[in-house]
C-alpha cells in the first residue's frame, strides 16, 4: 500500500538522517578538519565529556580555529579549546511536524536541526536536502560516473595524505584544503581588497581562475549594496565578526545570486586588524519556500 500521507504531517522523525556523526570536543582540529574532507561533512554536532551537545562546529568555524591557533602559537589545538567559535545547536523534537521543523531551520544559523528524543539524547539531523525530499517528493540518484568519482576521490585524497606528511608549514597545508573547500571562501583587507579567493568563490561567480584577487568587495556586490559592505566591514573591524546573514552577490556576467554569508575579523601578532575572511554558500531556502508554497496553496479547497 503506498504511502499517502501529506507532507505535512510528516514528523522530524521521519524526515531526519540517522545516527549522525558526533564529534568528540577532544578531537584536535586537524582531526576533524580530515574526517570533514574525507566524509564531506559541512557542520557537525560537538559532544562534550559529560555527553552533552556543546554546539555545532563548521568549516569556517574549523578555519578560523586553526588560523587563530596558529598566530597564537600555543598549543590549543583542541574543538575544546575554541568553543566561541561553535554555532549555537538549533534542535527540535522526534514528533515535531514539518512546518515547524522548516521554520526552526529558516532561523537556525547552519540550517541544520538536531533531532532529540524524549530522553533529550540525539537522534538524528535534518538538513535542506532532507526535507525536499518530502516537500518536492524526489530523491538523490547516483549518476552514471558514480565509480570513477570514487577512485578519483580517493586518488585526490592519497595527493593530500602524500602532501600533509611532507609539508612542514601546517598553515600552508591549511590553505590548500581552503582553496579546495566545497563552499566559498575569500578575504580581503582592511580597505577591502580581495587578497585570497578559493576555487569555488570564481566558479560560482563565474570568473577564471585568480581573477579575483587584487579586485575589491566591491566587485563582489552591486552598486546599491556597496554601503552595506562598507558596513559590514566595520562591524566585523570593531566586533570580531559578522553573524551569517542573506545577502546579494553578483556574478561576473551580472546575474545576482543569494548567498548565506559570515565573516570574521584576522589580527597580526600584535593584534592590529588586518582584514577579514568569509565564507559563504549559494543558498536554497528560497527554493524550499516555494515549495512549501505549493504545499499549502494545494491543500486548499
Amino acid at each position: 500500500m503506498s504511502d499517502t500521507k501529506s507532507p505535512l504531517q510528516r514528523t522530524a522523525a521521519e524526515i531526519m538522517t540517522k545516527k549522525p556523526v558526533v564529534l568528540q570536543a577532544s578531537m584536535t582540529i586537524r582531526e576533524v578538519a580530515q574526517l570533514f574532507l574525507d566524509k564531506n561533512y559541512t557542520s557537525a554536532p560537538v559532544m562534550s565529556a559529560a555527553g552533552e551537545i556543546m554546539g555545532v562546529v563548521d568549516e569556517f568555524g574549523l578555519i578560523k580555529a586553526k588560523l587563530v591557533q596558529r598566530i597564537e602559537t600555543q598549543s590549543r589545538d583542541k574543538i575544546a579549546h575554541h568553543t566561541e567559535y561553535l554555532l549555537p545547536a538549533t534542535t527540535v523534537t522526534e514528533d515535531t511536524k514539518l512546518p515547524d521543523v522548516i521554520k526552526e531551520m529558516i532561523k537556525a544559523p547552519n540550517h541544520r536541526l538536531l533531532v532529540l528524543n524524549r530522553a533529550q539524547g540525539l537522534v538524528g539531523i535534518i538538513s535542506s536536502k532532507d526535507i525536499l525530499k518530502f516537500v518536492i517528493g524526489v530523491q538523490a540518484t547516483p549518476g552514471p560516473d558514480l565509480k570513477q568519482q570514487l577512485q578519483s576521490a580517493k586518488e585526490s585524497l592519497a595527493k593530500v595524505e602524500t602532501e600533509l606528511q611532507q609539508t612542514k608549514g601546517r598553515l600552508e597545508v591549511y590553505k590548500d584544503i581552503v582553496m579546495e573547500n566545497p563552499s566559498m571562501i575569500h578575504s580581503v583587507d582592511s580597505a577591502g581588497k580581495i587578497l585570497m579567493a578559493n576555487k569555488k568563490m570564481h566558479i560560482e561567480l563565474g570568473y577564471d581562475p585568480n581573477e579575483l584577487l587584487g579586485k575589491t568587495m566591491f566587485d563582489l556586490y552591486a552598486q546599491s549594496m556597496h554601503h552595506e559592505a562598507v558596513q559590514g566591514l566595520k562591524k566585523v573591524e570593531e566586533d570580531g565578526k559578522h553573524q551569517s546573514t542573506l545577502t546579494t552577490m553578483m556574478k561576473k556576467s551580472g546575474e545576482k545570486v543569494r548567498v548565506d554569508i559570515a565573516s570574521a575579523a584576522l589580527h597580526d601578532d600584535k593584534g592590529h586588524f588586518v582584514g577579514t575572511i568569509s565564507v559563504s554558500r549559494v543558498i536554497d531556502s528560497d527554493i524550499l519556500l516555494q515549495a512549501l508554497h505549493g504545499v499549502f496553496r494545494d491543500k486548499q479547497p
